[in-house]
């Protein structure tokens, strides 16, 4: 799903180049910051409390 998602994403700091990710387990998964930044897409880790 990232890999599409990121497919219709823009270097940033262009439009729609900033991909917000909460701490879902799926956002922690080995690989998914490296994989983000190497489509230079500025990643923004927003730190939620856990429900």
């Amino acid at each position: 799903f990232i890999r599409e998602l990121l497919d219709m994403m823009e270097p940033y700091p262009a439009p729609n180049s900033v991909l917000v990710l909460d701490n879902c387990a799926i956002h922690k998964v080995d690989g998914v910051r490296e994989l983000v930044e190497s489509q230079y897409v500025h990643p923004f880790f927003c730190k939620r409390p856990p429900f």
